[in-house]
Parts: structure tokens; C-alpha cells; sequence
């Protein structure tokens, strides 16, 4: 009797320990009655960092719009998250190469938006480059979120004040018909957008650009995806790293690109000679340094950037 009693203990703290993954909710706050919150765009760590607030602590999350899944980063603060641990992580796409775990039932808040039960991954920060992974922790930056807001919630960038705003729904947008209104298209959740460029054959090519905020730099390209464009011949070679790893570049200039009506002219260049990404159709991105000069509304729901000069 005691064997089977025994046996029935262990089955009750057994089951104890398999909790289940509840259903993922993301909602503006029910009693918040402003269709618009303000926050303060922190650029002093070279990314956007917004604030996450999870179990009564200030997070910093690189606010990133390549980033198609909620990523955390261990370390002291977010060793108190609370959460289930799910399968590990071994993922591989392209020069995409993210180690981790995946885990669920993460709750947390950005401004009057609530993430409840939400999912991510707590990441294996070995399996980043070491330049990335030292410069996340020199800096204190916690996670990495992006589509996960953006899919339900616009959000305005206004870079030269230092402020941003989220939008309960898109309605709430104001001044949507005003600035130059650039169509979104999606891959694997991740954002692109048409602009032209002139070829080294002088005409004017349209190309798909990754919208990229997380990335740091201006402009990547990589020519052999476009016609009649080559890498410059006085592009210097370099060796360009990311979260997703290291690859061979080519350091040089864009003598011109045109998003909408806005010209940019001498936009510093990473030009790639091997595509390595997976996505058909895809002609380079556009980074961080290029579209902080400009106020940005970007809306998921609606499928459009607005561009203001």
C-alpha cells in the first residue's frame, strides 16, 4: 500500500510541474481611455530602446522592426522574469543562426499595452557573434521586441524630438494622408519596402528593401539581385556581423535612392557579393542610420510607412 501511495505522490508533484501554455493575449489597457501614449526614443545606446515593464522592473528592449519574434537576453533583471520553459531552439536560415529556448506564458507591458501569456525566446548569447554579444552586455540591454507590437499597434517615430507615439488602433492616426506614403509587404513578418535607384547603366531601378531599424548601419545592398548594378570599384573590403552572424561586405556609396518623393543622395553602403538571405526578392535593407533623419509612422495594420521630412 505505502509502494502505491508513494507512487501516486510522485504522480500529483509530477503533474504539478507541467504547467500549460496559456492563450496569448496582447490588448490596449480595457480602462485606458487616451487612443495615444507617448514614450521617450532612447538612441544613446546606438539603438531604439523602449521601456518593457515586467514584474515591477524597467526593461530595456532594443526596439527592432526585423525583429519577428520577442527575444530575451539573460542576464541578472531578466533572470526574474517569470515564464515556462519550452523546446530548444536550433534555428537556421540564411546566415540566421539563433540558439536558445523557446518559452511561454510571459507577461509584461509597453505603455497602455498589455502582453499577457505571450511567447519568445530566451536566447543562448554564445551563438551570437562576440562583438554583439559583449556590446549587449556592456550596455545593459535586455530583449528585443518588434513585430509583436507593431502587428495590432501603430506607433509614430518622431526621431528629432526624442519622442514617440503609440496608437491604439490606426484610426487614432491623425495625420495619415500627410507625408510620403510608402506601401508595406511582409515575409516571414518582417517588413519591406519599394524604392528606386539609379544603375551603373544610368536607369532607374525599383528594389525591395528590408525596413530594418534594428540594423545599425544605412544602407546594404546586394547588387547581383539587381540589373545593371555593380559593386563599386573602389568598395573596400570588410567583414560585416550581426545577431545573425558574420558575412563578407564591401564598404562603399549609393550615389542615390528615392524613398517616395524624398531623395537621398551619398548614402554610405554595405554591399554584399553572395546573397545570403533566404527570401526571394529581396534587394537589400535599409537601416537605423538612414531613417532616424526622418518622422516615421509605421502601420502594420494598414500596411504602410508614412515618411515625413
Amino acid at each position: 500500500m505505502s509502494r502505491f501511495l508513494a507512487f501516486g505522490i510522485l504522480l500529483i508533484l509530477l503533474g504539478g510541474c507541467n504547467e500549460k501554455i496559456k492563450e496569448e493575449r496582447i490588448y490596449w489597457f480595457e480602462n485606458e481611455t487616451e487612443l495615444t501614449n507617448k514614450f521617450e526614443i532612447d538612441l544613446s545606446k546606438g539603438f531604439i530602446i523602449i521601456p518593457i515593464i515586467a514584474e515591477n522592473d524597467t526593461l530595456q528592449f532594443i526596439f527592432d522592426t526585423g525583429a519577428n519574434q520577442i527575444l530575451i537576453f539573460p542576464n541578472e533583471q531578466t533572470n526574474k522574469l517569470k515564464y515556462i520553459k519550452g523546446k530548444p531552439l536550433n534555428s537556421k536560415e540564411g546566415i540566421h543562426n539563433i540558439g536558445g529556448r523557446f518559452i511561454h506564458n510571459l507577461n509584461f507591458h509597453f505603455e497602455s499595452i498589455n502582453f499577457e501569456n505571450v511567447s519568445g525566446i530566451m536566447t543562448d548569447m554564445e551563438r551570437f557573434p562576440a562583438e554583439f554579444n559583449s556590446y549587449i552586455k556592456q550596455m545593459g540591454i535586455d530583449g528585443m521586441i518588434g513585430y509583436d507590437i507593431l502587428k495590432s499597434f501603430p506607433l509614430q517615430l518622431d526621431f528629432e524630438s526624442g519622442r514617440g507615439t503609440v496608437y491604439k488602433n490606426s484610426n487614432a492616426i491623425n495625420d495619415g494622408k500627410s507625408g510620403n506614403l510608402l506601401a508595406l509587404s511582409f515575409h516571414d513578418n518582417k517588413p519591406y519596402i519599394n524604392c528606386k535607384i539609379k544603375s551603373n547603366e544610368n536607369s532607374i531601378e525599383t528594389i525591395k528593401l528590408q525596413f530594418d531599424l534594428g540594423n545599425l548601419g544605412t544602407l546594404e545592398l546586394i547588387p547581383s539581385t539587381i540589373n545593371g548594378f555593380d559593386i563599386p570599384e573602389n568598395a573596400e573590403k570588410k567583414e560585416g556581423y550581426g545577431i545573425s552572424g558574420k558575412y563578407e561586405i564591401y564598404i562603399g556609396v549609393t550615389e542615390k535612392i528615392q524613398l517616395g518623393d524624398i531623395e537621398i543622395d551619398s548614402i554610405p553602403t554595405a554591399f554584399l557579393p553572395n546573397n545570403i538571405y533566404s527570401e526571394s526578392g529581396r534587394n537589400g535593407k535599409v537601416g537605423l542610420e538612414v531613417m532616424k533623419q526622418f518622422n516615421l509612422t509605421i502601420d502594420y495594420p494598414n500596411e504602410r510607412l508614412i515618411v515625413k521630412e
